[in-house]
């Protein structure tokens, strides 16, 4: 079982997603930065997770409070309990599709770049990597949500890698913010990987 982990970690490992407080943290600022500041984000936020029923607010606050816990737990030394990782891959999980469905409406709704179907396919295989994660558990004893605490250091250092992905994409590239919240999304999971080896 070791032997098949180490194989997983060398040749894959770094395609897979993995979330421990860094990407947690970062996703959470991502989104409530989003939300806040685009009308068009909270628009299509509200449009895809909207049922007569009312079901999908219950569905939503579930979210935010996985959202909530991704803040919570940066500052908190405690452990996670298996209730706190099921609300944060929720999380991770509705903000990953969430995403792929903005890009992909548009990337139709304006015909843009073909090319850009690229990012909103890579976001829903991170979502299938969450669930494949949580699943795996005689793999990966911390399922898709990790225990691993973050350190001011990588605070500051995600904290900077965001900002500096914000303006190429938003500033110096003009996407749209469908765009460059996906992008968020894809690249930062290896710079927090990235981080996690410097720690070690």
């Amino acid at each position: 079982m070791q032997d098949k982990k180490k194989y997983k970690d060398k040749y894959y490992g770094w395609l897979i997603p993995e979330y421990d407080e860094i990407m947690l943290f970062s996703t959470a600022v991502l989104t409530f930065l989003f939300f806040a500041g685009s009308g068009e984000f909270r628009v299509l936020y509200f449009k895809l997770f909207s049922t007569e029923d009312g079901s999908a607010s219950i569905f939503l606050f579930f979210v935010w409070i996985g959202c909530a816990l991704s803040f919570y737990h940066l500052f908190s030394k405690r452990i996670k309990s298996e209730f706190e990782k099921g609300f944060m891959l929720l999380f991770m999980v509705s903000i990953n599709l969430f995403s792929s469905i903005a890009v992909i409406s548009y990337v139709f709704d304006t015909e843009s770049n073909l090319l850009f179907l690229i990012l909103p396919i890579l976001n829903f295989l991170a979502a299938l990597a969450a669930f494949y994660l949580h699943w795996d558990r005689p793999n990966n004893i911390d399922g898709s949500v990790s225990n691993v605490n973050t350190n001011l250091l990588q605070i500051i250092l995600i904290t900077l890698f965001l900002s500096l992905l914000y303006w190429l994409s938003e500033v110096f590239y003009r996407n749209h913010w469908t765009i460059t919240f996906s992008i968020h999304l894809i690249f930062t999971p290896f710079f927090a990987k990235l981080l996690r080896a410097f720690k070690k």
